[in-house]
């Protein structure tokens, strides 16, 4: 198989989908290939595919849906970040966990993942359908690896963000889509939550079967494939997840596809070059200082987004408690600030968030997952097994204190495993402060003294059905199929 680290943009047009009773009327995949012809032979595919990828470029850090969602959603769910322009989506919705179906920020992330999700529809049909022969090597196997990979990728947003992920049993599931999409299947009701794990994790399973090896961090590869698939696994959070979970993490640590950076600043100085980072997107060139330092922080979205304020009488300032030490690696890593209107009346510091800033007019990663994570992942999961002790998490999560030149942990400190499963959320702060969501799906299915984590983080969380946001009114609209299948909230 022909390997690209750059997208090939090319043969735009719809295949399949050809109602106009649909979320996404319109905005059809602009390199999806159009009819059964398209995808012939291993050329045509690797283009099909390049199409898959091309969705999360669209998502760029100054106002992308996807990227938004991840990290400023859900940590203004968790507490840990606030938007300074304090819409009432930011402070009623999000930090109040209160929803409405009609407002229209819910419809982004929603549209963005089934347009993945149908072009990746596209090349698993298709390509399945072309003769090996047309194929050199494994490259048919490996295109439809990738292919899988990302429907997996994009179900998995799906999941967290529109469906009841903690209770397998519950009827609010996806509406999973697996075949590419016309008049006859737009409307689609809801599988289980159950169903829609076993399809992300079939999915995952076959990427790492037939996948490539490692040849782009912009790319799905057999060892990325595991890495997700264990962090899917302690979402379901059975027994026999963890243990897999376990299996599939020290697989990828011991991989020499990934390596941690020697130092903590190293893997934002290299960027789209460290060898720590797993998955990320390929980005336009953000806006520089010089561009206009009011929206700096609209690397993250559209707006300026901050940190909690820090003042001793804030109890929101839930970041800060954690990063409590201004000078350590991963603080100075994260965060630094900038006066604005300094010349004015009214001078504002305004927090930079150093992950996705630059003074130089150079692209950006995003951070899906780096070799930090599964650390974290290995150190949960053996949190929950027998045999494991707290010294041997900690052990675990040592590694990146120790990266960080950080005080060790000494398991004398914690009474017990609930104890060490909050301080690796904390650690989660501290290592991928603002990165992606993943720190608020860790409190959300963390249970600690009898009730999840994020309560503690966020007072306004009262129940399970605030988990998960309502699906957007516009799929109600077009999927009668859903009558009666809205997320309570």
């Amino acid at each position: 198989m022909k390997q690209k680290l750059f997208y090939i943009l090319a043969l735009a047009a719809g295949l399949g989908l050809h109602s106009c009773d649909s979320l996404f009327d319109n905005e059809l995949p602009k390199h999806d290939l159009v009819g059964d012809n398209a995808i012939v032979d291993e050329k045509s595919a690797e283009t099909a595919l390049n199409g898959v990828y091309s969705y999360l470029d669209d998502s760029q850090y100054n106002g992308g849906d996807l990227n938004t969602h991840l990290i400023i959603y859900n940590n203004i769910r968790l507490n840990m970040m606030k938007g300074t322009a304090n819409s009432s989506f930011e402070t009623d919705q999000l930090f109040r966990m209160t929803y409405d179906e009609t407002e229209a920020n819910y419809e982004g992330l929603w549209e963005q993942a089934y347009l993945v999700i149908n072009a990746a529809n596209n090349v698993i049909y298709y390509t399945e359908q072309v003769d090996d022969s047309k194929f050199s090597d494994n490259g048919k196997n490996e295109i439809l690896g990738e292919a899988h990979f990302m429907r997996a990728f994009a179900n998995t947003l799906l999941l967290e963000h529109y469906a009841q992920f903690w209770d397998t049993s519950s009827q609010y599931g996806l509406v999973l889509r697996l075949e590419p999409s016309v008049l006859s299947n737009n409307s689609m009701p809801r599988t289980s939550v159950d169903s829609a794990y076993n399809s992300i994790l079939s999915d995952l399973e076959f990427a790492i079967q037939n996948g490539p090896d490692f040849y782009s961090n912009y790319r799905g590869c057999k060892t990325t494939a595991k890495a997700f698939k264990a962090n899917v696994l302690l979402m379901r959070g059975t027994q026999a997840d963890r243990e897999e979970a376990l299996r599939l993490a020290d697989e990828v640590i011991s991989s020499d596809d990934f390596a941690l950076e020697e130092t903590y600043g190293a893997i934002f100085q290299n960027k789209l070059t460290s060898p720590e980072l797993m998955f990320t997107q390929y980005t336009d060139v953000p806006p520089t200082y010089e561009d206009n330092y009011q929206s700096l922080i609209r690397l993250l979205g559209a707006g300026q987004y901050t940190p909690k304020e820090y003042t001793s009488d804030d109890d929101l300032s839930e970041y800060y408690n954690i990063m409590n030490d201004e000078e350590t690696e991963r603080y100075k890593a994260t965060l630094d600030s900038v006066i604005v209107n300094s010349s004015g009346t009214n001078p504002t510091k305004e927090i930079v968030i150093n992950k996705f800033f630059s003074l130089e007019a150079v692209a950006m990663p995003m951070y899906y997952m780096r070799l930090a994570e599964v650390y974290l992942l290995k150190a949960e999961a053996m949190s929950y097994l027998d045999g494991y002790t707290i010294s041997d998490v900690l052990d675990v999560l040592n590694v990146l204190r120790g990266r960080a030149n950080e005080t060790a942990f000494e398991a004398s400190a914690y009474a017990g495993m609930e104890a060490v499963r909050e301080e690796i959320f904390k650690e989660y702060i501290r290592e991928l402060g603002f990165e992606n969501g993943d720190a608020f799906f860790y409190a959300a299915r963390t249970m600690v003294d009898g009730e999840r984590l994020l309560r503690k983080y966020n007072v306004n969380f009262t129940n399970d059905n605030q988990l998960c946001f309502p699906i957007p009114s516009r799929e109600l609209q077009y999927n009668y199929a859903l009558e009666g299948q809205q997320n309570p909230y």
